[in-house]
């Protein structure tokens, strides 16, 4: 990270890619605007002494055509939009949950054995009755573009998507906020979608019953026997009783639903646009998401996101610790010794850690004079003073070694200058139990639900 003004070494220019790419910007690490950046390369470079604009010194950061640049020289680096994930979701996703999931899913494959049109994938999204509207065309220079929606507040709409592995899709499932159902509020919708009224317009615990007889009913009509068991796999919501998954696995989530949402934004902005003066209601829902839903629930979508999933087929390494620290924005400490770790071993370290930071070659050749010469009024013993030479020739080749690699660092890295915040949890007797996978179906989970 230099200033521009003066040539790095081949050194710096390693550091620069090895911890300015890698550590700063990359997924492993914090995720940075360009405000931030920017700043941090005016610490960093007043950490390293270099020479700066004076524009830098006034405002605190390096200068945009210095972000700008920056970028230029590293073309695997992208300015992007995230995804907000909550606190929650992120805790949750992590290799041993994804591990505990896939062994649940295995043990119950291995002992029921279900073919790919008894595998269902359950999962629910919200459609408001105000969504973002998509892009359009404008004259270049206009500094604010408007676009005409129904409201400044939205009504939430819960929609209950359904799939098989096979790539078929069960019609719908609707819950409205209300308290009462009306025939009106399913006009124009889906064939064979059904619709619930629930007063907070969430899933329940008495609709999902629901749910799951309108699931059975589909799978009857598919010719799969009552008699054989289908495999459920859904969120770890209370109202939910199955085998529990993670958020981010949902097949639903992967390769349908972002696809339906962008559709939806089309679809909800042609009709305000088609009906000047007409307000989107509940009523309106289920007709302008009959369409986008037809486009995205393909089976070719269906099958690649079950692929992708790693639910079918099944494969426990579909996620990479890539996928699990793209969300981290923490740091753990690690540096207590562990309790496993012996008295000896914990001094040892210690010891090392500050002859590290105190060695010097004036110390060594104190250590060498007085060791070395030996005594005139004792008897020497020649195997003895042989191997004290030897044992010190290996200290002090140890002491020198950590000399010569404290000398080396001359350099700082950008994490000296701003640290991974440390993650504090603080205990919450109140909170809910995180959920985890659990078979619901086996005995001892029944027994809690009792």
């Amino acid at each position: 990270m230099d200033s521009g003004n003066e040539t790095s070494s081949e050194e710096e220019e390693h550091l620069k890619s090895k911890y300015a790419s890698r550590q700063i910007f990359s997924a492993d690490a914090l995720w940075s605007n360009y405000a931030n950046a920017r700043a941090l390369a005016f610490q960093y470079a007043l950490a390293l002494n270099k020479s700066l604009p004076t524009k830098w010194a006034v405002e605190k950061q390096a200068g945009t055509e210095w972000m700008r640049c920056f970028m230029k020289r590293n073309p695997k680096l992208s300015y992007r939009k995230p995804e907000n994930i909550s606190i929650a979701r992120t805790s949750s996703f992590n290799s041993q949950n994804v591990k505990m999931f896939f062994d649940n899913y295995a043990n119950v494959q291995r002992k029921e054995k279900f073919s790919p049109d008894r595998i269902v994938n359950m999962d629910e999204t919200g459609i408001t009755t105000v969504l973002q509207a998509p892009k359009v065309i404008c004259k270049s220079g206009l500094k604010q573009v408007g676009q005409c929606v129904s409201a400044e507040r939205s009504t939430l709409v819960t929609f209950c998507g359904i799939i098989t592995v096979v790539g078929t899709a069960i019609p719908p499932v609707y819950i409205f906020p209300r308290v009462r159902m009306k025939d009106a509020y399913l006009f124009g919708a889906v064939p064979g979608a059904v619709a619930f009224a629930s007063k907070s317009g969430w899933m329940t615990s008495e609709i999902f019953v629901q749910v799951l007889e309108h699931i059975k009913k589909h799978m009857h009509n598919m010719h799969i026997s009552c008699d054989n068991k289908v495999l459920l796999i859904a969120d770890n919501h209370e109202t939910h009783i199955s085998l529990n998954a993670i958020n981010l696995m949902q097949p639903l989530d992967i390769g349908v639903y972002g696809l339906l949402k962008n559709r939806c934004k089309s679809s909800f902005n042609d009709d305000i646009l088609g009906h000047p003066g007409k307000a989107i209601n509940i009523y309106n829902v289920a007709q302008l998401t009959a369409q986008p839903y037809l486009l995205p629930f393909t089976p070719f979508n269906i099958t690649k996101a079950f692929t992708k999933s790693g639910i079918w087929p099944i494969n426990s390494l579909a996620f990479t610790d890539s996928d699990f620290t793209g969300v981290l924005q923490y740091e753990v400490d690690t540096h207590e010794p562990t309790s496993s770790q012996s008295p000896e071993e914990t001094n040892i370290a210690t010891t090392s850690l500050h002859l590290n930071a105190s060695v010097d070659s004036s110390k060594i050749n104190i250590i060498s004079n007085l060791v070395v010469v030996p005594s005139k009024n004792k008897d020497i013993n020649v195997k003895e003073f042989i191997a004290g030479l030897l044992s010190l020739d290996n200290v002090l080749d140890k002491v020198t070694d950590a000399s010569t690699n404290l000398n080396k660092k001359t350099f700082l890295s950008p994490t000296d200058i701003r640290p991974y915040p440390k993650l504090t949890v603080k205990p919450n007797k109140k909170s809910r139990k995180q959920g985890r996978s659990r078979i619901y179906t086996n005995t001892p989970e029944k027994k809690k639900l009792n």
